[in-house]
């Protein structure tokens, strides 16, 4: 006969390793994009004599490969909730089996309690401040941008570019707040 508890067991340790995997990426996504986005202000700020060099660095490129490193840490991010939601969801199933005994799993039951709101404003608090790091070195990347290309670009120009680059600053934007809410409300609730 099959012994249900230590399939569910390995289940869970197979579960967590992909949570501990979804969490190494989602960090290694933030290092990597961190380093390449500082070798890309360097870059730039170096070719600044350049035409259009600079420009084409700090308003398109930099500002998508800031894109890009929120939507792969969003997706980490959406990996990394899953798995603790689904195991938060296997200890309640092992300790309603193990109903006369002191609870078997508990640690993602555990993290998902608000106790004061502190669990709930650490994940926030930390996941604001990313997010709002990233915005402002897209900001100051189109800033710069903006600012080099004013030089010799006419008025008009300058704010066309200006106005796509802020339209989809404040799209990616808006995208990663619904993304964190949702993804907050299902990992504490």
């Amino acid at each position: 006969m099959v012994d249900w508890l230590a399939i569910v067991i390995e289940e869970y340790k197979s579960i967590s390793e992909e949570r501990l995997t979804a969490l190494q990426t989602h960090q290694s996504t933030l290092g990597f994009g961190t380093a390449i986005l500082g070798f890309l202000f360097v870059t730039g700020l170096n070719l600044w004599d350049k035409f259009l060099l600079p420009e084409f660095l700090f308003l398109f490129f930099t500002p998508a490969i800031i894109y890009l490193i929120i939507i792969v840490w969003v997706g980490e991010l959406k990996r990394l909730v899953r798995a603790c939601i689904f195991l938060a969801m296997i200890e309640e199933k092992v300790n309603k089996e193990l109903i006369n005994k002191p609870k078997a799993l508990s640690w993602q039951s555990w993290v998902r309690i608000k106790q004061d709101g502190n669990v709930e404003n650490l994940i926030i608090g930390n996941y604001r401040a990313i997010a709002c790091i990233f915005l402002l070195i897209s900001l100051s990347s189109i800033i710069l941008g903006i600012y080099k290309i004013s030089l010799i670009f006419s008025f008009k120009f300058i704010v066309a570019i200006s106005l796509l680059e802020i339209s989809i600053l404040i799209g990616v934007f808006g995208w990663y707040v619904n993304e964190e809410k949702d993804l907050i409300r299902r990992l504490l609730n």
